[in-house]
């Protein structure tokens, strides 16, 4: 039995001993000693490890860091759940229009077409009722809510006069890197319109405005304009789809007025062309639909 016991650990020390050297004397004499072994599939993933961290530390104890080779512009990618996944997606369907509203949803099927089980569905569910984009009658059904073409007048001007405060309070003490992230974006937006990608120019277009709603630095607003923009943008995206070229540029130069208010401390100015930028395509979004 005692060789029986000895003989894993003598093979794992071997294995390890060219780049561990220290560490093969300490598993030799713990193979002698040992009462009992562990499973070798434990040992010899344990002693690895070990080697490899000592191999490492080792060959970079000179720069007092350890480095790997990750290049230097990486970008962490971002980790969802099932349940963030399955909301993130059905929100999209929605706004899209690919779940048309009044639709019934069955979340057997949403599960098959997400490759998720139906837990994370029924909770991401959940999320899109308290959002209003659901509406779920337990034991019954769930159905994407309906689009109310009056609530135009009620969401548009609502937001716009949020988003006209938060132009009026940033304009005190906006960065210049925040004003060139503006430009940016505005360009993002244009392009993204030009190139006939519209959930792709309404992302740019709501990272334009919440961008100014940070800079305000006012936790109402943007809780409020979050609110709002959830509604809104099951509009905006149908309005982003016409091809509306003279909407388009009045739009890209409505941006860039806001960015030049911004820029001249002109608090007045901005709130104007912030305003202006959300009613104009109520109006327009209104004969459309």
């Amino acid at each position: 039995m005692e060789g029986k016991k000895t003989k894993p650990f003598l093979l794992t020390a071997r294995t390890n001993s060219a780049r561990c050297p220290a560490n093969t004397a300490h598993m030799v004499q713990s193979a002698s000693t040992a009462p009992a072994a562990p499973p070798i599939g434990i040992f010899l993933l344990h002693s690895i490890y070990i080697c490899d961290i000592l191999h490492i530390k080792r060959s970079y104890a000179k720069e007092g860091k350890i480095r790997l080779p990750v290049p230097p512009d990486f970008t962490t990618p971002i980790r969802m759940s099932a349940k963030e996944r399955a909301f993130s997606q059905l929100q999209r369907w929605i706004i899209e229009g690919v779940l048309h509203p009044g639709e019934k949803l069955l979340d057997a099927e949403l599960a098959e077409s997400l490759a998720v089980s139906r837990t994370p569905i029924r909770e991401a569910l959940q999320l899109l009722e308290v959002q209003g984009l659901v509406s779920m009658q337990p034991g019954k059904e769930t159905r994407v809510t309906q689009i109310e073409k009056n609530d135009i007048f009620k969401l548009y001007p609502t937001l716009a006069a949020l988003h006209a405060l938060a132009a009026e309070l940033a304009a005190a003490h906006i960065l210049p890197e925040q004003l060139e992230m503006l430009r940016e974006l505005n360009v993002r937006f244009g392009h993204a319109m030009e190139n006939g990608q519209p959930y792709q120019a309404m992302e740019h277009d709501e990272q334009f405005h919440n961008l100014i709603v940070d800079a305000a630095d006012n936790a109402y607003i943007a809780s409020f304009s979050a609110s709002l923009q959830i509604h809104i943008r099951r509009f905006k995206y149908v309005f982003l789809k016409q091809p509306m070229p003279g909407s388009l540029t009045a739009s890209v130069e409505e941006h860039a007025a806001i960015v030049r208010a911004l820029e001249q401390r002109d608090a007045q100015e901005a709130a104007a062309m912030m305003k202006q930028n959300l009613i104009r395509p109520m109006h327009e979004l209104y004969a459309l639909i």
